[in-house]
């Protein structure tokens, strides 16, 4: 039937459901849970690392009553929900979790480059020229640079992480 009008409410679902894929797309990447970039090229080629423990932030804090932002560190890093623990900086706010997308860094990000990543994935494949079939020489997560490569191939990294948060 062709295209909603803009300012629709069925465009502004069509808008959000391509925000919440793409976000899951970049939220993969920075886990480095891809091993085919293939379903990737929609994004733009430099992706922000995830923000590691120590990362100066502001982040919003929606409490009863009151919504603002607030400058503080990031405690902990929870990727199963999509958060950040926040330690901040103002007497009295304490630590709360906040969503990874209400939470700036103000220390300089690091970027992956998928083009990059790719193509290191790709020298990373062995290709059996007899049957055409490829395997992967390591796991699609080696192609992530360090710091975060070791922490990613660590068996118990989520339980490591979960842990660093307060229950």
């Amino acid at each position: 039937m062709g295209k909603p009008r803009r300012c629709s409410s069925v465009f502004f679902e069509g808008e959000r459901h391509l925000l919440h894929e793409r976000r899951d797309k970049i939220r993969h990447i920075q886990q480095g849970l891809v091993s085919d970039f293939t379903q990737y090229r929609d994004l733009p080629d430099n992706i922000p690392q995830s923000l590691i423990v120590g990362t100066k932030v502001i982040a919003l804090l929606r409490k009863p009553h009151i919504t603002s932002c607030y400058s503080g560190r990031v405690e902990a890093v929870q990727y199963s929900s999509n958060q950040y623990l926040v330690s901040f900086d103002r007497p009295g706010l304490g630590k709360h979790h906040v969503l990874d997308t209400e939470v700036k860094s103000l220390d300089p990000l690091l970027t992956y480059s998928i083009s990059e990543l790719e193509l290191e994935q790709q020298k990373q494949w062995k290709i059996r020229s007899s049957s055409g079939y490829t395997q992967p020489a390591q796991s699609p997560k080696s192609v992530l640079p360090s710091p975060y490569k070791s922490l990613w191939e660590s068996p118990s990294r989520d339980q490591i992480l979960y842990d660093a948060i307060p229950k």
